[in-house]
């Protein structure tokens, strides 16, 4: 059934944001059986509805069990199923970038995710150049009326897309927004996946 809606959505371009179509084409198993999540709510909050307006207790006391169940079953269910469209390619690259000795920031989009799962340390952060370029940079958007720390993750990109980098530098883009790190010089797109699109930038080989 999930399939149908899908495939019915989006070949009847109903969807108009490319970016949630392309999330769309995430692989999602679905068993068919978690509309019965939706029934428990339906059904608690018509219990509720009944006994306040009964002025029943037990039904209260019922209906506040089956939210809980609700609750319980959609965090447990749904949610990861909901994660595997939103954002699962880009934390699947975030956890392989764990593995890495590199630099990992994302590109026209804010995100805290990908300093979780690839495991970012302070001494991702303690490149001479890197902490140069960066201080310079917030001295500039600081001028320009941004805060500083709220401008920081800001000032690693530039300095990670423009700077002197010591090891790879991954970088995380929205596909409908990849022209602008395509246009750069020294890029190169990995691959794309699910709405996202993935590139790294090499560190310049020393001089012979």
């Amino acid at each position: 059934m999930m399939l149908f809606l899908k495939n019915f959505l989006i070949q009847n371009n109903l969807i108009k944001d490319e970016l949630a179509v392309q999330n769309l084409q995430a692989e999602v198993h679905w068993t068919g059986f978690e509309f019965i999540i939706g029934f428990i709510f339906f059904t608690s909050s018509l219990l509720i509805f009944i006994a306040l307006n009964r002025k029943h207790l037990k039904l209260v006391l019922y209906g506040l069990i089956l939210n809980i169940v609700f609750i319980w079953l959609s965090i447990v269910i749904l949610v990861p199923k909901i994660e595997m469209y939103s954002q699962h390619a880009a934390i699947e690259f975030y956890k392989w970038c764990a593995t890495k000795n590199c630099y990992v920031e994302t590109h026209h989009f804010k995100s805290y995710a990908y300093l979780f799962y690839s495991n970012r340390k302070p001494e991702d952060y303690t490149n001479p150049d890197q902490i140069a370029y960066i201080e310079n940079q917030l001295n500039i958007m600081e001028k320009e009326g941004h805060s500083r720390l709220s401008s920081y993750p800001t000032s690693n990109l530039f300095w990670m897309e423009n700077g002197k980098i010591d090891r790879p530098a991954y970088i995380v883009v929205y596909k409908k927004n990849e022209d602008e790190l395509i246009r750069k010089t020294g890029f190169i797109k990995m691959y794309e996946k699910n709405g996202f699109s993935f590139f790294v930038r090499m560190p310049e080989k020393p001089a012979k």
